[in-house]
């Protein structure tokens, strides 16, 4: 089994946030109840989270992304120095 991508995990929340429990309850009952409707707004929340997370990979990918000199040594300095 593959993993999801950021375009799955935008997929999703897409249908998530597009949720509405009036257009399917009548067909699935179920769906328009206070503990599955609870259900897709943390599921929304969690997909959110992930896509946030997986901007900020890629934002700070050392690889796709240019550290200016100074960075490099306010990084290196932080490390050397961090308290315990």
């Amino acid at each position: 089994m593959s993993e999801l991508n950021k375009n799955d995990l935008e997929v999703i929340c897409d249908v998530l946030n597009v949720y509405n429990p009036s257009d399917i309850s009548h067909v699935y009952p179920k769906m328009g109840e206070r503990q599955f409707i609870d259900g897709v707004s943390s599921a929304f929340k969690k997909v959110l989270e992930m896509i946030k997370e997986e901007k900020r990979r890629t934002l700070h990918d050392p690889k796709s992304y240019y550290w200016h000199p100074e960075e490099v040594a306010n990084r290196k300095w932080c490390e050397q120095n961090k308290v315990s």
